[in-house]
């Protein structure tokens, strides 16, 4: 009974620490993520109005095939 008990603590103890490392790898992804964002943001920004609707138009028409194919 003690062996079941002290495999069961391991188990236990090695999911939670694996639990703990991938929720890092995510933290570290979403940072990556929030800082791509914010960079095209600025570059969006700093587009003229004819940029802007062009790459609108773009973003329509992406998105039309990217339907198509699902």
């Amino acid at each position: 009974m003690k062996k079941k008990i002290i495999i069961g603590l391991l188990m236990v103890s090695a999911l939670s620490f694996g639990a703990t490392n991938n929720n890092l790898e995510n933290m570290k992804n979403m940072y990556k993520s929030n800082q791509k964002m914010s960079y095209t943001t600025q570059m969006i920004n700093n587009l003229t109005e004819g940029q802007k609707i062009e790459l609108a138009k773009l973003r329509k028409e992406k998105k039309k095939l990217i339907i198509k194919k699902v």
